[in-house]
């Protein structure tokens, strides 16, 4: 559950991605030790974000959180540490297979002028595509014997769908324009 970071420099952008699996604990929305490790968690890549000999400022936390539901004391943990979930991750129904649950979440602490999502974002339902409901006599010879399909596939697959951000990772133009103003004054 450790969670586990790696810098990339794609293009004009540096970025760090932290992977975490947090605590899932006794079922319930509200549990301390989740919420105390989403704290630790985001406190630490925050002071890491704003360490001026750091690799970055831009780190990606990413992963399944365990929270229950968005306006919980588990998200805020994540947003008071100055992370931001994309808008448009804000408005998908979930990224369980049942779309019903915020589990998993994406959110950036990023230089605004050095980096940037674009309107792309969202969940994908692998599900629309491999080990569909009518994929049932297909597998079913693979099966135990009292297996249920819908629960055996999140077994092959995962029970969490993928959840993705596009970014911008080119800032040549906008390079080009301030060093044009620079020198010429336009």
């Amino acid at each position: 559950r450790t969670p586990f970071m790696c810098g990339f420099k794609a293009g004009w952008t540096d970025f760090v991605l932290a992977t975490v699996h947090i605590y899932y604990g006794k079922g319930t929305p509200v549990d301390e030790r989740r919420v105390e490790e989403i704290e630790e968690v985001a406190s630490f890549i925050k002071k890491r974000s704003e360490d001026k000999y750091g690799f970055t400022k831009n780190w990606i936390l990413l992963g399944d959180f365990n929270i229950f539901n968005r306006k919980d004391v588990t998200m805020k943990a994540i947003t008071d540490a100055g992370f931001k979930i994309h808008k448009k991750l804000q408005t998908i129904p979930g990224s369980n297979v049942k779309q019903d649950k915020h589990y998993d979440q994406i959110a950036l602490k990023v230089q605004e002028d050095r980096f940037a999502t674009k309107e792309a974002a969202g969940v994908l339902d692998f599900y629309k595509y491999v080990f569909t409901k009518d994929d049932e006599a297909l597998y079913s010879p693979l099966m135990k014997e009292g297996s249920k399909y819908l629960e055996w596939r999140t077994f092959q697959m995962s029970d969490h769908l993928p959840m993705w951000v596009e970014i911008k990772i080119d800032y040549s133009t906008e390079y080009l324009e301030r060093k044009l103003s620079e020198n010429f004054g336009g």
